[in-house]
């Protein structure tokens, strides 16, 4: 089966989040930023490594890409949850607006976790 171009601009674009994810996570486990907290740089390595094997995935058509990406948008809800004071620095709009951006991810997630299912049961 030939790779949709979907998967393709994805794999682009997982590749490219995998590498701001490493290099913010590098950045704030090295100690150079002391606004964010370890925890942060954690999740960013997560998020990271959730990306790079999501490009993987993609790229090879392997089956086991859903699972990758399913852990990638985890990671990325994971920062949803980060110590209050740096949610407040970060998001505008209080609880309402994270709570929003919050609905938008999971939309956007599942409309992508959809798109991806379907061309993998469609190789079938």
């Amino acid at each position: 089966m030939k790779r949709p171009i979907g998967f393709t601009i994805s794999v682009i674009v997982f590749a490219w989040l995998a590498t701001t994810g490493f290099m913010n996570g590098w950045t704030i486990l090295s100690g150079s930023t002391e606004s964010a907290p370890n925890s942060m740089g954690y999740i960013a390595m997560l998020y990271a490594i959730a990306a790079a094997v999501s490009a993987v995935g993609l790229w090879l058509m392997k089956p086991w890409a859903v699972i990758a990406i399913r852990c990638w948008m985890v990671a990325c809800l994971l920062f949803l949850i980060i110590p209050e004071d740096m949610r407040n620095k970060m998001m505008q709009g209080g609880i309402a607006g994270m709570l929003g951006f919050f609905v938008f991810m999971i939309v956007v997630f599942w409309l992508f976790d959809r798109f991806v299912r379907s061309k993998f049961l469609n190789q079938n």
